[in-house]
């Protein structure tokens, strides 16, 4: 079972504000000489100890200490070290991860990658005869967080702790920044206690390590050669059912909490259909970690006449784009006792909205390159996914869902503009039946579905 293109390990996307955007409902067909099927015709183009040396800063810098009390400046500065350190070896942890004798080594297996990969990423981008894999996520992976989790290997946090944890170091190399700043200026300053000299050591030292960090990071976990992109030929739909431990058992108690079912994104090859999602460059150790965690799939490569570049990096001629594929025999659909679970759909759909505002694919221009059928990357994917059915709305603190994951609201939105409001009305909390109507109104949205 995919987990997933798709799988989530928990709710992730940089935390700040958003503008949700004002969508207004247009009819648009294509025009004469833009058919749906022309859009693919365009060319490819040291965590417990720092948490008891700081235990004791933490608990007293509150107000104006840093105007006040040089003792805890030494201590601001200490903790920016301890908080850097501890997610340098976050990094550190995940590029020794193939490393029999790493912790984290049981999660990366030791089988062959199916495709051989290139080491380096610049290899073989000034050669004529290497060539260039590539990753197409179309659920999970097209979020930043989610993908840097699978790159690094960094299974003990979530994709929002990820993006949190970076953005406290930097805020924290601020502040110890701040304080040198203080200390330097201070009149009374207690240059026995805390100099200007050593204060200033400090902060170098967190500046430099900073740097060093952010770049690991890049190089490391990022996505690399990121190109948005519509693929011809796949179908995507929640399709990939898991019933559990116990789903293959008559006499087990389908309502029990244990292991309980769930249903997933996956994506098959069929003719005429299209789906929009990410292309990425990735290496040999970033491929077999992937495919570690899509295990559940097939690795299936795409025709690269098949791939339409909407934004982002050009794919090179050469490239091998594999995607992952359900398993025939693993091809079902959503049901009560495997629903799908909203904490899933915001990784999936938050990941999409990204691409759109950092590809700025929305608008008249992205209409225009839809053949008039959507007005935006987000509508065309939630649009090109099939199977929206007994969704369950397991986000944490669903009433203020947005604290947790960022893009709720902007997810809520758009599946409020795009999906039939009957499949909505039928969304429950994890233990609530379903309405007894919406099987009939499943097997109707299924049959128009395998209509398109």
């Amino acid at each position: 079972m995919q987990h997933s293109a798709e799988e989530p390990n928990a709710p992730g996307a940089p935390n700040h504000v958003l503008i949700i955007p004002v969508l207004h409902e247009a009819s648009v067909q294509p025009s004469a000489s833009c058919s749906s099927s022309s859009l693919n015709e365009e060319s490819i183009n040291k965590n417990s100890t720092a948490a008891a040396r700081t235990a004791e800063c933490q608990t007293t810098v509150k107000g104006s200490w840093l105007r006040n009390n040089t003792v805890l400046k030494a201590c601001a500065l200490l903790a920016a070290l301890l908080i850097i350190a501890g997610v340098e070896s976050l990094i550190e942890q995940a590029r020794g991860s193939n490393n029999r004798h790493s912790p984290y080594f049981n999660f990366r297996s030791n089988m062959e990658p199916a495709v051989h990969l290139s080491k380096k990423r610049d290899e073989g981008h000034n050669g004529a005869t290497s060539a260039h894999y590539y990753i197409f996520g179309y659920g999970s992976l097209m979020s930043t967080a989610s993908t840097e989790k699978t790159n690094c290997n960094l299974m003990g946090i979530n994709e929002g702790a990820l993006d949190a944890v970076f953005h406290i170091a930097e805020l924290t190399v601020t502040e110890a920044m701040k304080s040198y700043h203080l200390v330097h200026t201070a009149e009374n300053g207690n240059k026995q206690l805390y100099g200007r000299a050593a204060a200033f050591r400090t902060v170098d030292i967190s500046k430099q390590k900073a740097s060093s960090l952010s770049q690991s990071f890049k190089e490391t976990c990022q996505v690399q050669r990121p190109s948005v992109v519509r693929i011809n030929g796949l179908r995507r739909g929640f399709n990939t059912a898991y019933g559990g431990i116990g789903a293959q058992d008559p006499s087990w108690d389908k309502g029990s909490a244990f292991s309980p079912g769930v249903t997933f994104l996956g994506a098959y090859e069929e003719a005429g259909s299209n789906i929009t999602g990410l292309v990425y460059e990735v290496t040999a150790e970033e491929y077999a970690a992937t495919i570690r965690r899509e295990r559940g799939y097939d690795a299936v490569e795409v025709e690269m006449a098949d791939v339409t570049v909407l934004g982002g990096a050009k794919i090179p001629a050469t490239a091998k784009v594999i995607f992952f594929a359900t398993k025939p025999a693993s091809l079902g659909s959503a049901s009560p006792t495997s629903p799908i679970p909203f904490s899933y759909i915001d990784i999936f759909l938050g990941g999409a909205y990204e691409l759109q505002q950092t590809f700025n694919l929305s608008g008249p221009g992205y209409l225009e390159r839809s053949c008039g059928l959507y007005s935006s990357f987000l509508e065309e994917t939630i649009k090109t996914t099939y199977g929206w059915t007994y969704m369950v709305n397991d986000r944490m603190a669903p009433s203020r869902a947005f604290s947790q994951s960022p893009y709720s609201m902007v997810v809520d939105s758009y599946l409020w503009e795009h999906l039939d409001r009957k499949i909505l009305a039928g969304v429950r909390y994890p233990g609530q039946a379903f309405p007894p109507n919406l099987h009939a109104t499943v097997q109707e949205l299924q049959a128009k579905s395998s209509g398109h």
